[in-house]
């Protein structure tokens, strides 16, 4: 016996085979007599699933617990032979699962509701399905204007169409949009012109006030996309990959509606080129660098 109590005064866990008693501290408990009676019981038979030897207190390695009802819940307490545990039962008849956990955590050393000192089988309602940041899930509309560099500057009407997976301060943006541009400043429309398109934008998004009806954000992502720009009498055609560059506005956040006022830039990590012929009748190679700037109001919707 001396030898089991130095192992785990030494190691802090308790040896498999050593004895042990349990009691309740009636002077703290809130449990009632009967209850008190059905918990000891379980808990003692907890003691010998994890292969402990339990005989009536006193004894050397005792376990004194005591409950603690907070509503429906109850908060457990144990001290035993290396410290105390605590651990929390959404309700009385959930108290099995919880001493399952604190007597494992004496016997391994393991925290309480960890996953080492948790079985299946003794997963309070709680743990089965923990709480977490509630997640809103958005689609939405764009509409609004934009330009595209590159000779000529032209510009037109941009439209998107996404969807938004929210946190309160973190948002996955998967969308895609089209700018048709027809005109240019210059006033010749009829040689310029073209169009831009992102098929698919994959973005990252940080709000900086979360919890905030309306909330600045910004962020950034790839996409993959094309262009076909005229200019000069020349058609320039390029597609590929493409970074993302975005911030914003957003409004409603507290409702399932989004009303969001954006601003980005759309930057081609390749050069849109046409073939012309040169002199003597040989094709030349020229290139146009073709990014895209726009601005945009967008409606979004969701449960």
């Amino acid at each position: 016996m001396l030898s089991t109590i130095l192992v785990t005064a030494l190691l802090g866990v308790i040896s498999p085979g050593a004895t042990v008693c349990a009691s309740i501290d009636t002077q703290q408990d809130t449990l009632t007599p009967d209850e008190q009676k059905a918990a000891i019981k379980l808990f003692e038979s907890s003691l010998r699933q994890k292969g402990l030897t339990v005989v009536r207190p006193p004894c050397p390695m005792e376990f004194r617990l005591f409950h603690l009802r907070l509503g429906k819940s109850i908060q457990v307490i144990v001290q035993g032979p290396d410290g105390e545990r605590m651990g929390k039962a959404p309700a009385l008849e959930e108290l099995p699962a919880v001493y399952s956990q604190l007597t494992t955590a004496f016997v391994t050393g393991d925290e309480p509701g960890s996953e080492l000192a948790t079985a299946r089988d003794a997963v309070t309602s709680e743990q089965a399905q923990p709480r977490r940041i509630r997640a809103d899930s958005l689609f939405y509309f764009s509409l609004g204007a934009g330009s595209v560099l590159g000779g000529d500057r032209n510009y037109g009407t941009r439209f998107g169409l996404g969807y938004r997976h929210e946190l309160n301060q973190l948002a996955i943006d998967v969308s895609t949009s089209l700018l048709t541009a027809l005109n240019t400043p210059e006033g010749n429309g009829e040689d310029g012109g073209g169009i831009s398109f992102s098929l698919l934008r994959l973005q990252g998004l940080y709000f900086t006030s979360p919890l905030e009806a309306i909330s600045p954000y910004f962020g950034g992502g790839l996409s993959w996309g094309a262009t076909a720009l005229n200019t000069d009498d020349r058609t320039f055609t390029g597609s590929g990959l493409q970074a993302e560059v975005t911030a914003g506005l957003s409004l409603l956040r507290s409702t399932n509606v989004r009303l969001f006022v954006e601003a980005s830039a759309t930057l081609p990590l390749y050069r849109s080129d046409d073939e012309i012929l040169g002199i003597g009748g040989d094709e030349e190679r020229v290139t146009e660098y073709t990014p895209l700037f726009g601005v945009s109001l967008g409606l979004g919707w969701g449960r």
